[in-house]
């Protein structure tokens, strides 16, 4: 029997012991965000568990909050979570789009700071690329963040924001050269949601529902050590997250109905 095969029996094992039945089929799903409450016992019990594993995360390193697992180890653990239609224990910007994104970009710091609060579920993220006006023509974002020595002051707004209202930080390109031609000058950084410096505006659909906002930053401040990437190269930083978000592989695990 090969490593892979035992590493099957031992995965499938363990998921039989401890993926409870209410985390089994359609269900909710934690995003990590601190301002959604999940009631569902099983829910919570089959996230404290997969937290424990590693297996939130199971590719990253443990260091990290993951479990270290290889490539071909990942996919067994989503095949057999995928046999006893387990849902994810965990699914959110944080784990598909930054976290990915930290790791490859990121320093030392931004990743003990910010990896092991993704892996635990302690934190949900959104996205601020999109703006108004700007419409398909990303670079053309006018959102300024202006240096003032060890933070960024930063103004404009952010549109079409899913999960804005219930996310705890934002990624977000930024322009720092306005004199550099459009892609040039665009910086991606990291800021928290639950500051003065931003407000929050729903954008209703016919159905009365609201995922999507509009978010206006009014001197919001971003620290100078949440700069991801080199200064005016958010470009290539902002592009890299776009594929790991499109590559994912959460999505290969039978899906759920959200927190």
């Amino acid at each position: 029997m090969s490593t892979l095969e035992i590493f099957r029996n031992e995965t499938r094992t363990w998921l039989a012991a401890n993926c409870p039945p209410g985390a089994r089929g359609p269900g909710p799903i934690s995003n990590g965000s601190t301002k959604i409450r999940i009631k569902d016992k099983d829910t919570l019990l089959w996230l404290e568990r997969m937290v424990e594993r590693g297996w939130t995360v199971p590719h990253w390193p443990e260091k990290y909050g993951g479990a270290g697992l290889s490539k071909d180890e990942y996919v067994v653990v989503l095949e057999e979570m995928r046999r006893i239609h387990a849902r994810p224990a965990l699914s959110s910007f944080g784990t598909s789009m930054i976290g990915p994104t930290l790791l490859e970009f990121g320093t030392e710091e931004q990743k003990k700071r910010h990896l092991p609060r993704i892996a635990r579920a302690e934190v949900e993220w959104c996205q601020g690329y999109s703006e108004p006006g700007s419409g398909s023509d990303l670079a053309s974002l006018r959102t300024r963040a202006d240096d003032r020595g060890d933070h960024y002051v930063i103004n404009g707004s952010k549109i079409w924001t899913s999960g804005a209202h219930n996310a705890d930080w934002m990624f977000c390109l930024v322009r720092t050269d306005p004199d550099a031609p459009k892609q040039k000058g665009i910086s991606f950084v990291l800021l928290p949601m639950d500051q003065p410096g931003i407000s929050i505006k729903p954008i209703r659909l016919l159905s009365g529902e609201s995922p999507f906002n509009q978010v206006f930053l009014d001197n919001a401040i971003a620290r100078k050590d949440d700069l991801v990437g080199r200064l005016n190269d958010g470009w290539t930083v902002g592009k890299r997250l776009l594929q790991h978000e499109r590559s994912g592989m959460e999505s290969l695990v039978s899906g759920g109905t959200g927190p």
